[in-house]
């Protein structure tokens, strides 16, 4: 049976998924890679949802390139 195209099989969605998760894990190995080398600073903030999920939000801020770059991390739980 031929699938929609708004539907994934199992197999393609672990692979888009496998793949995400690489890609993720490789910027953040160069991040941390960057930061290293640089001065930089950190804001954290916490934060529960209606249902009670927890919610962590980190901002990391550096100088990069003569620009000031951002980038934010979101971890659920």
């Amino acid at each position: 049976m031929p699938l929609s195209n708004n539907t994934f099989s199992a197999g393609a969605h672990d692979t888009v998924s496998r793949r995400i998760d690489e890609m993720s894990e490789d910027i953040e190995i160069k991040l941390v890679e960057k930061l290293k080398t640089r001065r930089f600073s950190v804001q954290i903030d916490k934060s529960t949802l209606r249902d009670s999920k927890a919610v962590l939000e980190t901002y990391v801020r550096y100088h990069d390139k003569g620009y000031f770059a951002e980038e934010m991390f979101s971890v659920n739980h």
